[in-house]
């Protein structure tokens, strides 16, 4: 049931009760006269058969007091918000008419618009009557006053010597007056009130005096304290000096109205409290402002709560008009000593507990309580899936609402708070998580960051000596014959090709993570570039007498994508496959096949190696791992290869899989969609002129591959060297270069990228090609470059046919 449903449920209960025990009329009804609850004795005053049919009664269209106006009640009620003790006439179903005295008020919302009335209304057709008569005849009123419901009783007042009212004198009394007042007659029959009466408020002489000293009758309620009751009193003059009373005990009704507000008034602040917990989302604010709602709009004397962690030691403190008396409690409290009303609820299943200052605290800091307006003090603890946060104490005053209905509204208010504290813990843990997300991710981006720089940093101290190396060894190679150093120049290649396609692994890895592997689409033939893969590998398989085969059952296959992806995934497979396979050969199979109404090209590498575990088919795809592993693995490599490979297949929407027999081979199986048509804008050949040898300009900072630049191109190109920017700068004013080969790191000064821009300024500059010529290969840096001025790019190490390559082209366009 929802909260609203249970304050629902537990309001009606209380009133249910409330207005069927009740022995004077009690209603409910709406500022436009409708009539929404009103109690039996209510039904039965006005002659009706049931509520149903009292409800239909319209009080603004039908009227039922010919002598008290609707309108003047409204006015009253508006400008006053109650009525008290008002007399009139009302008519019944049957047109009859019956005196009544009713008392009222206006119950507002938060707008403080009147939404109801709500009053009780007494049936004084009786006592009307015998006033009148009363009036009439001495004697009529004397045959009725001894058989009247209501207490009677004549007086004389006693008047000091200055004529002020300072007594009177009991002359006669009914039967009614000794039930409803507990005098007998004999107790006060020629006695005057101060007699029978000593602690007498002054207030009850000095009415009475007024009545008898001007002959204006009054009427009015108020409470004994002698006699404990409360009483509806109609005093008027009867002689001189003699004055004759009317009372009513109505110590019941009271109390009915008393516990009336009370319980609206602990309602509301249930309200107020629902309304805290949606809004509140910080625990001390919440525990604050509940103790305040529940002594201020609950009427409780006072209340506070303790909130405990775990361990019983006090986290949080909160109070309202708490008595100096529990200072020492409350210390006793946050040094970890639990009163015993807290212990006994800690371990037990109940959520509240009531206990009577008197008789259940002697042994509590707060044994003698003093204060007499205290009655209970209620302990509940808030425990809420099984936790225990706290404990709320409230004190209940003696005029309060019915103990079994306090304690209905105290389970309430302790459920609600409890659920709060939950929902906040809830809040802050949801918080507490989403916050230590953030700081991983940050954290985890700073890491990101830090590795790429020493990946970025790795990569150009790498790239430029190997630049060096191979280029220089090429060179060698080319131009040197002998033996012995052909043989030492291929293994010096070899080597450095090794080291070289580690880096590019690691590095293709590290843009894939990033998500900066940049695509660079175009169409290709997937049969050629297979060819020109298997060319690559066919010197090593022939030095360990392999066999390479191919079975190509179309004869091309037209692709969209980057057609790097493919070929570095195809070579992944063949280089394994010629690692692993000791006899035998491979086969590479290629051929399209249909699947749901799509087109695929199937790439089969398959090779009569060693096999690979079955245990171990899922392993060999995850980063830096191999089918053998550890100090005795038997073969060499990174375990990147076949990462890389499933990320790019991956990458073009395709998937790659394995089947394997130890010591027999395995079978890489690559599957990618192909689409139906493409159409590809061919550019025209550019027409070949006669030109003089062009300059080139080599911005470089590192001695070796200033060298191996001029020695590749010397023979095509005129080469200057610059080792820095400022140099550069001024070469260019003195010289037309046809192309400029630009370095990023130079060391000290200009970087290659803000000489390239300061380049570009120049009229005669805008259209020259800038070829970036750097170690840096991480992910970005080629797209970095082209957008800061470059207007090429190649990484080191480079190979000769690239950079003469890239150099005829990009200077035959520029002249």
């Amino acid at each position: 049931m929802s909260k609203k449903g249970i304050h629902d449920s537990s309001n009606s209960y209380q009133y249910k009760a409330l207005f069927d025990n009740s022995t004077i009329g009690l209603y409910r009804t709406t500022p436009d006269g409708k009539i929404i609850l009103a109690n039996q004795a209510m039904v039965n005053m006005l002659g009706y058969n049931s509520l149903e049919e009292l409800t239909k009664r319209d009080l603004e269209k039908d009227g039922f007091e010919p002598s008290y106006p609707r309108e003047t009640f409204k006015r009253l009620m508006s400008e006053y918000g109650f009525i008290k003790g008002i007399e009139s006439a009302w008519k019944r179903k049957d047109g009859s008419v019956l005196h009544v005295r009713e008392s009222a008020r206006a119950i507002r919302d938060d707008n403080n618009e009147i939404i109801f009335y709500e009053g009780s209304v007494e049936d004084i057709t009786d006592k009307k009557i015998i006033e009148n008569q009363i009036q009439e005849s001495e004697e009529k009123y004397h045959q009725l006053y001894s058989s009247m419901n209501q207490g009677l009783a004549l007086h004389e007042i006693n008047l000091d010597d200055t004529g002020k009212p300072v007594d009177y004198t009991f002359l006669d009394v009914n039967d009614s007056f000794t039930t409803l007042t507990s005098l007998t007659r004999e107790m006060v029959i020629g006695k005057t009130v101060r007699e029978v009466i000593p602690d007498i408020e002054e207030f009850w002489i000095q009415r009475y005096g007024e009545v008898v000293l001007t002959g204006n009758p009054t009427q009015f309620e108020d409470y004994s304290k002698p006699l404990d009751k409360h009483f509806y009193v109609s005093a008027y003059r009867t002689k001189l000096n003699q004055f004759a009373v009317l009372i009513e005990n109505i110590t019941e009704r009271k109390k009915t109205e008393i516990y009336i507000k009370n319980l609206n008034r602990v309602l509301m602040a249930i309200r107020s409290i629902n309304q805290l917990i949606v809004k509140e989302t910080e625990k001390e604010l919440l525990i604050k402002k509940a103790c305040e709602l529940l002594v201020q709009s609950g009427g409780y004397k006072y209340a506070f709560i303790v909130l405990v962690d775990s361990s019983k030691q006090l986290e949080l403190f909160a109070e309202s008009n708490l008595d100096s008396q529990f200072t020492q409690l409350i210390d006793e409290i946050r040094n970890g000593k639990f009163p015993k009303c807290y212990t006994e609820l800690w371990d037990s299943t109940e959520k509240i507990s009531v206990y009577n200052p008197k008789t259940h605290c002697n042994e509590c800091a707060i044994a003698g309580f003093p204060n007499e307006d205290v009655t209970k003090f209620l302990v509940g603890k808030l425990e809420n899936d099984d936790k225990i946060y706290g404990f709320i104490n409230l004190a209940v005053k003696s005029d309060f609402i019915e103990p079994e209905e306090n304690y209905k509204v105290f389970d309430e208010v302790v459920s609600d708070i409890s659920f709060a504290l939950h929902a906040i813990e809830l809040r802050e843990k949801r918080e507490k998580a989403e916050q230590d997300l953030i700081e991983a991710k940050v954290k985890a981006e700073e890491m990101n960051r830090l590795k790429s720089n020493f990946l970025a940093n790795m990569s150009h101290e790498l790239r430029t000596p190997m630049a060096g190396i191979i280029g220089f060894t090429r060179i060698i190679k080319d131009n040197y014959k002998d033996e012995d150093i052909q043989e030492l120049s291929a293994l010096i290649l070899q080597s450095g090709s090794r080291l070289m396609e580690t880096l590019n692994l690691i590095l293709d890895i590290s843009r894939i993570e990033a998500g900066k592997m940049y695509d660079e689409y175009g169409e290709f033939d997937i049969i050629n570039t297979t060819k020109d893969v298997i060319e690559k590998y066919r010197q090593d398989a022939n030095e360990k007498n392999l066999f390479i085969n191919t079975i190509f059952k179309t004869g091309s296959i037209k692709f969209v994508h980057d057609e790097r992806l493919l070929y570095q995934s195809i070579s992944n497979l063949i280089s394994n496959a010629v690692k692993f396979t000791n006899t035998g050969g491979i086969t590479i199979e290629i051929c399209e096949e249909e699947y749901q109404d799509r087109e695929y090209a199937i790439i089969k590498v398959n090779d009569t190696g060693i096999g690979i575990p079955e245990s171990k088919l899922n392993l060999i795809w995850e980063e830096f791992r191999q089918a053998s592993e550890g100090l005795n693995r038997s073969y060499e490599g990174t375990g990147l290869g076949l990462t890389v490979t499933k990320m790019f297949i991956e990458k073009m929407d395709g998937e790659i899989t394995v089947e394997s027999t130890i010591e027999k081979g395995s079978t890489f199986t690559i599957k990618i969609p192909i689409p139906t048509h493409t159409t590809i804008v061919q550019k025209p050949e550019p027409e070949q002129e006669a030109i003089e040898r062009p300059y080139i300009l080599s911005v470089e900072d590192d001695f070796g591959s200033r060298n191996l630049v001029k020695r590749i191109l010397r023979e095509l190109y005129n080469v200057e060297l610059a080792t820095n920017g400022v140099d550069a700068l001024e070469m260019i004013k003195s010289k037309h270069y046809s192309a400029i080969l630009m370095d990023i790191n130079l060391g000290r000064g200009m970087n290659g990228l803000e000489v390239s821009q300061e380049i570009k300024k120049l009229p005669e500059y805008i259209n020259t090609p800038i070829i970036a010529l750097t170690a840096y290969a991480m992910a970005g840096d080629k797209e970095k470059f082209l957008a800061n001025g470059c207007s090429h790019y190649i990484s080191k190490p480079f190979n000769t046919e690239e950079l003469v390559g890239l150099l005829g082209k990009v200077v035959d366009e520029s002249l």
